[in-house]
Order: C-alpha cells, then sequence, then structure tokens
C-alpha cells in the first residue's frame, strides 16, 4: 500500500512540475510578443534575468545537490562517529551566499519577473542535476528534478516587495487595452486619474505601488491614444 502510494505521488509531482512548465513556457512566449513594457526595456534585461536566476537560483540548488551526494558519500566509506568533514562543507557558504544574492537583485530589479527566466533557469537545472544524480534510480531524479523545478517556478511569484507584483501586471498589459482595462488589472495601486473615460483621445496615467521611502517614487507610465493603450514604462526610484 505504501508503495503504490509513493509512486503515486512520484507520478503528481512529475505531473505537476511539467504541466506548470509547460505552461509558464507558452506564457513567456505570449508575454514576449505582447508586452509594451518590454519594447520599452532593452533585450539585455531579459539576459541579464536569465543570467540572474542560474547564479541566484540554480546554482544553489546544484550545490546543495552535490553536497548531499558528496555527504553521502562520505558516511558510506566511514563511521559517522567520526565526524569526518571533507571539502564539500566549504559548499554551503556558497549556497547561502548565492542564494542570498539573488534576493539581494530582486529587490533592486525582480529579474525573475521577466520572461524565459524562470523556464531557462529550469532547463538547465534539469539537464545539469540528471547529470549530477546520473547514478540514482530513474525515480530519484525525476522527482527530485520534478520537486526543484517547481521551486524555481516559484520564484517569480514570491514577493519580497510590493515592486515585483507591480511589474508583474505591468507587463501584462498590451497595445490595445481600454481604459476600463487598464482600471481593472491596476486597481490595487495608486493613481490620481480616472480611467473609465475611453473617448479621451490622449492620456498619460501614472500608478504608484509603494508609499514607502524605499519605492515611493516608482512610477508605472502608460500612454493612452484614442482611449487605447499604446506605450507602457517603467519609472523606478
Amino acid at each position: 500500500m505504501k508503495t503504490n502510494i509513493s509512486k503515486i505521488w512520484i507520478v503528481l509531482v512529475i505531473a505537476a512540475s511539467t504541466a506548470w512548465l509547460l505552461v509558464t513556457i507558452f506564457g513567456d512566449i505570449s508575454l514576449s510578443i505582447s508586452s509594451l513594457l518590454l519594447r520599452s526595456e532593452p533585450h539585455a534585461v531579459i539576459w541579464i534575468s536569465i543570467v540572474a536566476i542560474i547564479l541566484g537560483c540554480v546554482l544553489p540548488l546544484l550545490l546543495s545537490l552535490t553536497f548531499v551526494l558528496t555527504e553521502a558519500r562520505v558516511k558510506a566509506h566511514f563511521d559517522a562517529r567520526k565526524k569526518r568533514r571533507g571539502w564539500h562543507w566549504t559548499l554551503l557558504p556558497a549556497i547561502v551566499g548565492s542564494a542570498y544574492l539573488l534576493y539581494l537583485v530582486e529587490r533592486i530589479e525582480p529579474v525573475t519577473v521577466m520572461p524565459f527566466s524562470t523556464t531557462v533557469g529550469t532547463l538547465v537545472f534539469t539537464v545539469a542535476a540528471f547529470w549530477l544524480l546520473r547514478q540514482s534510480p530513474i525515480q530519484t531524479r525525476l522527482t527530485i528534478v520534478s520537486i526543484c523545478a517547481v521551486v524555481i517556478l516559484s520564484t517569480r511569484f514570491m514577493d519580497w516587495n510590493s515592486r515585483k507584483p507591480f511589474l508583474r501586471d505591468l507587463l501584462r498589459l498590451r497595445n490595445g487595452m481600454t481604459g476600463q482595462q487598464v482600471k481593472g488589472m491596476m486597481a490595487r495601486y495608486t493613481t490620481s486619474q480616472d480611467t473609465d473615460d475611453d473617448t479621451n483621445t490622449s492620456a498619460t496615467l501614472y500608478y504608484r505601488h509603494s508609499d514607502d521611502a524605499e519605492y515611493n517614487a516608482d512610477w508605472g507610465k502608460i500612454t493612452m491614444r484614442g482611449g487605447r493603450v499604446v506605450a507602457v514604462n517603467f519609472l523606478p526610484d
């Protein structure tokens, strides 16, 4: 009975992570095509985001796997009571440091909301982890990779501050949206303008996401022409 439950759990984890990855990939493709904010940002932003998540999320996960595998080999060859410690213990500061680096970067520039950052990170991790775990049973490899894939994909929705969800919403604004649609998507943010009037031939809307000193000068600039969105810009503090 326990074996069957374990197998079902493994299948569910693998299926969930695979489905989430596919949904994220298609979402990233759609976002990269339709997002007006990306048109105002240099393409280097996406590449920087990919590098940041590889260094700040993929790398610590791979180092953690290396640490666990090495520790298991050490215990297999030596008496655990001797408390032998090898080189792999030096990985711990690198694991913590690289993960903390991503947190610091995200407070300034939420890189994980950018399209393809978490998807490319997940794919890079999958290839590297399968190689690291090449001596493990296939079920073990699939389970570990699937769980870690969920962690990487989840970073997009880990909001360390109010700037991250604000950027995520700005990225969703598309060309041709009406003022009413903008109001619906940006309703939780502060603005002094009314976007109900779709007959405005020209308007520039400004949204702010926080009153905190660190972010109170962050503005989302939405340009309307003929009652439709034609441009979106993020003006950071």
